[in-house]
């Protein structure tokens, strides 16, 4: 059995309207518990920011939707959007806010996207977790440089004190180590290709390729938007500077080029 443990736990989110194509991130601080977390400071649509500040104790930012909280609580990993069960689906996210130099001494800061959605057999679940981290300072042996890393599994699943427990192996991308401060416009394109069942990734540009075969095709998805600030001490220069993610749905945002037909999770095609 294999395990894949999240730093904020693990939730998913579902999607309301308000313009072409968008969600509703709607759960509240006390269903946000549930993840450990709280809400980012302030939101602007499907964008997200939160300060980081001084604390010895973690900051556990996150941004979910209520009905996934709900499901997610009784240990049913599902996502609450159907999608297409044929052709090739994208959605973006952009790091809009992310400390300018990693933290001194013990602190990190770390920010990161968690994609969920339940297949077509019913008992199974997709799930890969995203994340840029700011690297650390003077801690061996862990990397030193900044950092994104994404793993992913699926397959039959237990959830318990938020460790997901699947039946397949858990599938790891290579670091990529952008340098510090990032570009105005960073971001982290997905793609799943439900005819051939593959799970695609870009990273600031870079097509990754196909990173994962997923058994069964999928569903429903939904997301969880979550940052971590730890350890920040009293004089490191990042100190309110802040963190900040969005959600890119509408087809007319978009920045990267995906296969041909690909379209957005409201089905326009890109």
């Amino acid at each position: 059995m294999k395990k894949i443990g999240l730093c904020l736990s693990l939730c998913t989110l579902s999607f309301g309207t308000w313009a072409a194509c968008s969600y509703d991130f709607d759960a509240n601080a006390s269903q946000l518990s549930v993840l450990y977390g709280e809400p980012y400071q302030s939101k602007d649509q499907q964008s997200f920011t939160s300060a980081i500040l001084s604390k010895k104790t973690s900051q556990n930012f996150s941004a979910a939707n209520s009905t996934n909280l709900t499901h997610y609580a009784n240990g049913n990993l599902t996502g609450n959007m159907l999608i297409p069960t044929t052709g090739i689906i994208a959605v973006e996210f952009k790091l809009t806010k992310f400390p300018t130099s990693k933290p001194i001494a013990t602190g990190q800061v770390e920010t990161g996207i968690t994609i969920v959605s339940q297949d077509s057999v019913n008992k199974s679940v997709f799930v890969t977790m995203m994340q840029l981290h700011t690297g650390l300072s003077n801690i061996s042996p862990y990397p030193e440089m900044s950092r994104f890393s994404s793993i992913t599994t699926g397959g039959l699943y237990t959830v318990n004190n938020g460790e997901i427990t699947s039946t397949n192996p858990i599938t790891t991308t290579p670091y990529i180590h952008p340098n510090l401060p990032l570009t105005n416009d960073y971001r982290i394109g997905v793609y799943f290709n439900q005819n051939s069942k593959q799970f695609g990734l870009i990273v600031n540009g870079v097509n990754q390729g196909y990173v994962y075969n997923y058994q069964s095709t999928l569903k429903n998805i939904g997301f969880i938007l979550h940052s971590t600030v730890l350890d920040i001490s009293p004089n490191d220069p990042i100190l309110n500077q802040q963190v900040g993610i969005e959600l890119i749905t509408d087809r007319s945002k978009y920045k990267f080029a995906y296969p041909t037909g690909t379209k957005d999770l409201c089905g326009n095609t890109l």
